[in-house]
């Protein structure tokens, strides 16, 4: 193993001794320009150039006249460095990262974390004080959260002693990390639109479910706002029935005021019982169009049915399953978990360990069902318009709310 410092002032070298190598290594920069170009610049054509008078990077933008890297702002500049290295390198690497979040703003945080994640023949370690970096690992599945901190033994006046340092992980909670940053609620950083909705799963399928619309409007030449998760606006988790404890609904002078503390808001909840209703409305009358409650019982529900049967094979080891001829409208209103088991299964033998549906009907390991269902995504390449319509339509909404609240 040969470590090796890079602090960015290598880059210009490094750079210029590709440009002027391989063809493969050529290939390899204008492949990082088109990446660069794509996660930094908003689809502009990016061109580095090693100016050989000056010894530095210079950077052309679309047809903006070419400038020295430091002249683009700390923040690009810092995007440029720390994604470099990981990106041309193919062999499996050990990367190690002092504080990424110095200049970057949060959207630019989300955007190095999610490169990273990516770059699955690589591991990264990385020392952060950011409350924001911190939070968004909540989004990846491989990703371990450590605090390190110093504690000394209690002795004499006049006796030295060394520190221990106390390596801990953090499993299921960020909370005792945050403390340790020191991070209050003013210190979180506010967007213009907030989407407000029960759990993790909802967040993480709406946000493919946004990123697959904004590829159909693209694709049929509609007009497509730049908006960014972070930047423009951020999902709320706020878990059922904690709502009742924010001022959507009433004006009790002890709830908690939503948007003194954070933008406009859209309220998602699920169409699951009908205890529910009484609550709902209130919302309904509070909110207006800014409440939304699903078309159907869950979030997973709105899955396509060749989704769902994807993830079943998956669970299933790969065995010949006979599905029966359903499609959205046959599950809309049931729980998922339930319809798996009575619907698909019904008395035929199931391979997954404690089946598909906890005690209530919905579906078992949400979490894990959520992941397997965007890798399907992802590997058959579904498309927005293989959405059932009442997805569709949810999702139009989310993207309209938060393009008013932007303009």
């Amino acid at each position: 193993m040969n470590p090796e410092v890079f602090s960015g002032l290598e880059m210009y070298e490094k750079l210029k001794n590709m440009l002027l190598g391989s063809r493969s290594e050529r290939t390899m920069i204008a492949d990082f320009e088109k990446f660069i170009s794509t996660s930094l610049f908003e689809d502009q054509q990016v061109e580095l150039i090693p100016n050989n008078e000056k010894n530095v990077i210079f950077v052309k933008i679309g047809n903006e006249k070419e400038r020295a890297i430091y002249d683009l702002g700390d923040g690009i500049q810092s995007a440029i460095i720390l994604t470099f290295l990981p990106f041309i390198y193919n062999e499996p690497s050990f990367f190690f990262i002092e504080e990424p979040e110095m200049f970057l703003h949060p959207g630019l945080q989300r955007k190095i974390l999610n490169f990273y994640s990516s770059r699955k023949s690589h591991i990264f370690f990385i020392t952060t004080h950011s409350n924001h970096l911190l939070d968004l690992t909540a989004d990846f599945q491989d990703v371990s959260v450590y605090t390190l901190r110093k504690q000394l033994e209690i002795v004499d006046d006049n006796e030295e002693i060394d520190p221990k340092f106390i390596l801990e992980t953090v499993n299921d909670s960020r909370n005792s990390s945050l403390e340790l940053l020191g991070v209050r609620n003013s210190s979180v950083f506010l967007v213009n639109a907030t989407i407000w909705v029960e759990g993790i799963t909802d967040r993480k399928y709406f946000r493919k479910y946004l990123e697959l619309y904004i590829g159909y409007r693209k694709e049929n030449g509609l007009e497509v706002k730049r908006i960014e998760e972070d930047v423009h606006y951020c999902f709320v988790e706020y878990g059922g029935s904690n709502i009742t404890h924010w001022s959507f609904i009433d004006d009790d002078n002890e709830e908690i005021e939503v948007e003194t503390l954070c933008g406009r808001a859209l309220v998602i909840a699920d169409s699951d019982d009908g205890a529910k209703q009484e609550r709902k409305e209130k919302l309904r009358r509070k909110l207006g169009e800014r409440f939304i409650e699903l078309p159907c019982r869950e979030v997973e529900n709105l899955l396509p049915y060749h989704v769902i049967k994807a993830v079943i094979e998956d669970y299933e080891g790969g065995k010949d399953i006979d599905f029966p001829d359903y499609d959205y409208e046959d599950y809309k209103k049931s729980y998922l978990g339930e319809f798996i088991h009575e619907k698909i299964f019904g008395d035929k033998k199931m391979s997954r360990r404690g089946g598909y549906k906890e005690d209530s009907g919905t579906i078992k390991s949400k979490l894990s069902f959520c992941e397997n269902s965007l890798s399907i995504i992802d590997k058959d390449v579904i498309t927005f318009e293989m959405l059932p319509e009442d997805t569709k339509k949810t999702i139009d909404a989310i993207y309209n709310f938060i393009v008013s609240q932007n303009q």
